[in-house]
């Protein structure tokens, strides 16, 4: 497949032209927002769709070189390793390698034709290349929405996948929905795209398996006339851990910054051993909730809300029923009140909202007005609202949920919402202008506001010169949240590069606190999301909303726990440090407002200053102490001896206490006034302060080690010479004899010591090798027939197992070298170790996958096995009638057909496997690290196999003892049961070491 190679997406943006891409931010999990466009976007009416056109392969290959594309590794696979990878309106001549080489998707990018792949719902596919040798996946001759190419997965319950897939259709545009199929939740939408033809578009989609089992994928369209091209189609897995572990980094890496604090004198010289004080005094993320005019009649609430939020949304105080109820008599009472509060607390205010799409909250006075009386009532609210708070508000939600709801398009006409917004960009320029919806984060399955719905009509506003100031409001009433849907929505939706707030996030259902806590993280985590507004007002009468964080009498609920948690985790907490030899001092800080207060021992004064923590900031922030110090610490101008004491007195007393540990050839004892030679000393001695040199010093004559005893390396320049005092060299001479004389015994008592030890050694590997016969001669066990609460590996280990399923012989790993001794000659080879799948119809099969290691295989073999694989891959599928597969879940939703469908089936027997459970080896220091990049493995790892495998890092791990081996296929030759029962150091071993140190001994 001819796919770009070169560097993955690096983490920064880049604007040429108006090609722009907000990249990878993480770790792994990707590539990040990316928009291109020919021209520079102008505030016209023409279309933005128009104006978007695919990247040419050249033009996108000459973007990587400059630094400016993506960076896979040799594998094709993402260098880092978060799940993250967005991608809105990319449209690219041909698609980019498959994200994490495919995870666990087989021949993801079809490079060996149809294999892994199936027909679903009576459709047809065919393999397709481009005129540059690309391959990809075609579908045609459709006549229902369903029918598309398939592949059958296995999904673990509890873990998050990501998924993500290049499409393209071969006329017009379309939206594409990537769709799973499980016998438990039938059909899920997972993700959805605009796809076009002529270029190529990302859909990025996310799931969590609430079980496990079998599952299967497709690709829907409801427009049955066009062809769906699919290619790189990627599923990734990973674990609660691994998610949570992404999520820290990236808070770590998008909301903190590592500022350098510099302390000066008067005169710009550096100020080491200043007290450097950092106090946080506003956060810089906008974490807030929702008011209600409650918040008027209780000086409690009020306090416990200023102590918590920067930013909140009045829930009904702004909106037109509440403020004309009655035609042409407004009420704006509450909302000046609350205004008035927010104001006084430093609380941002976000308007919501001015009119509201959905005629249910349309007042009948409203609803009864003929269209002129109509368009004339909308624009005296939209003065009315707007000119009164302008310039008092941060943002505003113009039209409410327009997405899934058009009362005003209806009545005044389809562009109605983007005259609004143009109308509201007037009125108030420097507000963020919010299209405000539901359901486009919280759940997949509403096809009216997914993230591609809603960027079409984010496009339509724009097109109609609503360019500047737009933002995208995402409210977040949860039921249950997938957080991997809910990041696949966030990235999607980062493509349009403008920012992304949670406007009204509260959660239903059981486990509330988690759910709200996995959401937040989630949400913070994300480089697009700006701020975060909770739905969990407060109410006198008590709990009547779909979430409270606090009952009535200001005591925590389990949500305002998790709500305060996070406020204190994500800010930093005060700091007290010193400024090192250079008057630095680096903090990595939250972003926000602080108070940097410097003194220094030396003044009376200090130093106090505002500084603020962004994006943008400075690293380096230079702040100056005042006061009456001539102090020059570029050179050796002498320094008045009170403040080279006051200094530097600790430091030379401890320096001292160790030059007389050493008794090197002369005493260097550094008197307060000669700070200079102690820097010196310190500097050049740091190499011999060591332990042996001291040992040399005590174990030698009673002499003092002479200088000439150190290498030339290691040696000091000549010191300055000072008068030793004899009498005390004496004494100490004399001291030191006794410790010789006592020292005499040491290497005896040392060797009986070693002697007696190897023999609890031995004692040790005779009950280990006890352990392990017995833990063998067990009855093995069938591993599919194991609930998954067995599957404790530790307590399983050495135990046998027996396995059914299928060798993924395309992901094997080859590890070594190791030797093996054939017919007296010693040969190298490798382990060969291999993925068992499961057999989604095999009803015997494994139900997860297992790392099986299948034997050793000299040096000449693994090419010879590579090739078989390679030729193997290319193998013509059998077929079956469609009829076999009838009872399958997805056949009731729709009507059968006569018509002979083919799909692909394994009709050979599964492989069975035993083997004995092991866990990963331990390489000694001289073994080098594996490296998955270059395929070359040292030792058994078997996270890391696992992970170069696309199977999870807790994923089991045995070792084959089938003895049957083909004579016309020897190789590889499985381990022998009495090699794994053997250590590298059995209990004669340990005899013979006990021999060897009593003899020495007796020597």
């Amino acid at each position: 497949m001819a796919k770009l190679t070169a560097k993955a997406f690096q983490t920064e943006f880049f604007t040429e032209g108006c090609h722009k891409a907000a990249i990878d931010h993480g770790t792994g999990l990707s590539i990040g927002a990316v928009s291109t466009c020919e021209t520079q976007f102008s505030p016209s009416r023409r279309s933005i769709k128009s104006r978007l056109q695919p990247i040419p392969r050249a033009r996108w290959s000459s973007l990587i070189q400059n630094g400016k594309g993506f960076n896979p590794d040799s594998s094709g696979r993402e260098l880092s390793t978060n799940p993250r990878m967005t991608s809105s309106s990319i449209c690219l001549a041909e698609p980019p390698r498959a994200q994490y080489g495919g995870g666990i998707v087989r021949n993801p990018e079809f490079n060996d034709g149809l294999k892994g792949w199936s027909v679903f719902g009576f459709g047809q596919i065919a393999e397709r290349t481009s005129d540059t040798g690309n391959r990809f996946l075609a579908t045609d001759r459709r006549s229902l929405s369903h029918q598309s190419m398939s592949q059958k997965v296995y999904l673990q319950r509890g873990m998050l996948y990501t998924f993500s897939a290049w499409l393209q259709v071969d006329q017009g545009n379309t939206t594409v929905t990537a769709i799973f199929e499980t016998a438990k939740d039938g059909l899920v939408p997972v993700g959805a795209v605009e796809a076009r033809s002529g270029c190529w578009s990302m859909l990025k989609g996310g799931l969590t398996a609430k079980s496990s089992g079998p599952a299967e994928f497709l690709f829907e369209s409801k427009n049955t006339s066009v062809e769906i091209w699919v290619d790189s189609v990627s599923l990734q897995p990973f674990t609660e851990d691994q998610w949570r572990a992404h999520q820290a980094e990236s808070i770590n890496k998008v909301r903190k910054k590592t500022v350098a604090i510099r302390a000066v004198d008067a005169n710009g010289h550096a100020l080491p051993g200043a007290s450097v004080s950092i106090q946080q005094t506003r956060s810089g993320f906008p974490l807030g909730c929702a008011l209600k005019n409650t918040i008027l009649q209780s000086s409690e609430y009020q306090s416990w809300f200023a102590a918590r939020f920067t930013v909140t949304t009045f829930t009904n105080e702004m909106k037109w029923y509440s403020n004309e109820p009655v035609e042409g008599k407004e009420t704006y009472a509450d909302a000046d009140a609350m205004l008035a509060f927010s104001k006084q607390h430093g609380i941002a205010v976000r308007g919501h909202n001015v009119v509201w799409d959905n005629r249910q909250y349309v007042q009948n006075w409203v609803q009864s007005l003929p269209t002129q009386k109509l368009r004339e009532a909308v624009n005296r609210k939209f003065n009315s609202v707007m000119t009164r708070y302008r310039g008092q508000v941060i943002a505003w939600d113009v039209v409410n949920e327009n997405v899934h709801f058009s009362y005003f398009e209806s009545k005044l006409g389809e562009n109605a919402s983007s005259i609004f917004y143009q109308q509201a960009h007037q009125l108030d320029p420097h507000a963020l202008m919010f299209l405000n919806e539901f359901n486009t984060l919280e759940v997949p399955v509403d096809g009216k506001s997914t993230p591609a719905k809603y960027l079409q009509k984010l496009q339509q506003i724009q097109s109609f010169g609503n360019l500047s100031r737009m933002a995208i409001g995402l409210e977040g009433h949860f039921g249950t949240p997938d957080i991997s849907y809910m990041r696949a929505a966030l990235d999607t939706l980062a493509g349009a590069n403008v920012p992304i707030w949670l406007t009204e996030v509260d959660v239903t259902h059981s486990n509330q606190s988690k759910h709200l806590e996995d959401i937040l993280r989630e949400a913070h985590s994300h480089p697009a999301v700006q701020g975060i507004v909770i739905f969990g007002v407060w109410n006198p009468k008590g709990c009547f909303s779909r979430m409270c964080l606090t009952d009535v009498n200001f005591k925590n609920l389990p949500t305002g726990d998790v709500v305060d948690k996070l406020l204190s985790e994500w800010r930093t907490h005060n700091v007290a440090a010193t400024t090192d030899a250079d008057g630095l001092h680096r903090a990595e800080l939250f972003h926000g407002e602080y108070k940097i207060t410097i003194n220094h021992p030396s003044s009376n004064s200090s130093s106090v200053r505002s500084l603020t923590v962004d994006s943008a900031s400075q690293n380096n922030n230079v702040l100056t102490v005042m006061g009456k110090m001539s102090i020059k610490w570029a050179n050796r101008t002498p320094m008045g001896l009170e403040l080279r004491c006051k200094w530097f007195n600790p430091e030379i007393e401890a320096f001292n206490k160790v030059m007389l540990a050493l008794r090197p050839q002369v005493e260097h004892i550094v008197s307060a006034g000669d700070a200079s030679f102690f820097f010196h000393m310190a500097a050049s001695l740091s190499k011999t302060l060591r332990l042996k040199r001291s040992l040399l010093s005590v174990l030698s004559s009673p002499r003092l080690t002479p200088l000439s005893a150190f290498s030339s390396s290691d040696a000091p320049p000549p010191p300055p010479t000072y008068a030793a005092a004899s009498a005390g060299s004496r004494s100490q001479e004399k001291e030191r004899g006794k410790w010789s004389k006592a020292l005499l015994f040491l290497p005896g008592a040392i060797t009986f010591g070693l002697g007696t030890w190897q023999l609890f050694r031995r004692q040790e590997k005779i009950e280990m090798l006890d352990y392990r016969t017995k833990r063998l001669e067990m009855e093995p066990l069938k591993w599919n027939e194991l609930s998954s609460s067995d599957h404790d590996f530790n307590s399983l280990e050495f135990r046998k197992v027996i396995c059914e399923g299928d060798f993924d012989e395309s992901k094997s790993v080859y590890v070594g070298p190791r030797s093996r001794s054939i017919s007296g000659v010693t040969e190298n080879g490798f382990y060969v170790i291999t993925p068992l799948v499961p057999r989604i119809t095999g009803p015997g099969s494994v139900q997860l996958p297992v790392l099986v290691n299948r034997g050793w295989v000299p040096r000449g073999w693994r090419k010879k096995l590579e090739n078989s694989e390679n030729s193997g891959r290319s193998s013509t599928p059998k077929i079956v009638d469609a009829k076999q597969i009838e009872g399958s879940a997805w056949w009731k939703f729709w009507s059968k057909e006569s018509t002979v469908t083919k799909v692909e089936e394994n009709s050979t027997a599964p492989t069975r496997v035993i083997g004995v459970v092991r866990g990963s080896e331990k390489p000694s220091i001289f073994v080098p690290e594996n490296d998955p990049s270059t395929g070359q493995w040292f030792y058994v790892d078997v996270p890391m196999i696992a992970r170069a495998c696309g199977v999870p890092d807790n994923t089991l791990y045995i070792e084959d003892i089938n003895e049957d081996v083909s004579a016309s296929n020897p190789y590889p030759i499985p381990k022998d049961v009495n090699t794994l029962i053997r250590h590298s150091v059995m209990p004669q071993d340990h005899l013979n070491y006990t021999f060897t140190w009593y003899v020495s001994l007796m020597a």
